[in-house]
């Protein structure tokens, strides 16, 4: 199972004498004690569930299937089996990095994060659509309707964007 975080790092804070870090999710703070954290944020650029597991220190192995428990029920996390995204259909994703444009040079499109990040002009309007307050479905549609595009090419798109780092799964719409 893949899965990809929801909801933006606020860092961390000292909450009634105690460590805790925050994540913005609809609106409000959400608190994740350390464990919680160091797990969510292994997931941060998206990965299947079997390599966090690996990766965890002995310390966070016998905490590591509550914590999981819990993020997906707070929705903190989002699951996807292999080839299927419907879980991204109502996230909402905010683009990271700043855009520079076409680079009449290269005739490639580029985002200044960590460095300069070459898109296709797919990607970049997906990319520039991402603003944290429109669902995937609106992204979805809005490119799909520019490109004149099969969804599967938009999904892909997100995705990979979202793998690199360029987009983060921010909210869900609230229904």
């Amino acid at each position: 199972m893949y899965y990809l975080t929801v909801g933006y790092p606020l860092g961390s804070d000292i909450v009634e004498n105690r460590l805790v870090f925050q994540v913005s999710l609809r609106k409000q703070a959400v608190q994740l004690i350390p464990l919680e954290y160091r797990i969510w944020g292994r997931f941060l650029l998206g990965a299947y569930g079997e390599e966090v597991e690996k990766s965890l220190p002995e310390a966070d192995l016998r905490g590591f299937s509550p914590t999981m428990n819990k993020l997906i029920q707070t929705g903190l996390l989002a699951s996807f089996p292999d080839g299927d995204y419907a879980q991204m259909k109502p996230l909402k994703f905010m683009r990271q990095g700043i855009g520079e444009g076409l680079d009449l040079q290269t005739n490639a499109y580029s985002v200044m994060f960590r460095g300069k990040v070459e898109l296709s002009p797919l990607e970049y309007d997906v990319w520039r659509e991402a603003d944290g307050e429109i669902s995937y479905r609106e992204i979805e549609r809005r490119v799909i309707l520019k490109r004149r595009i099969p969804a599967f090419e938009a999904e892909k798109s997100v995705f990979g964007l979202c793998r690199r780092g360029l987009l983060l799964a921010v909210n869900r719409e609230e229904r």
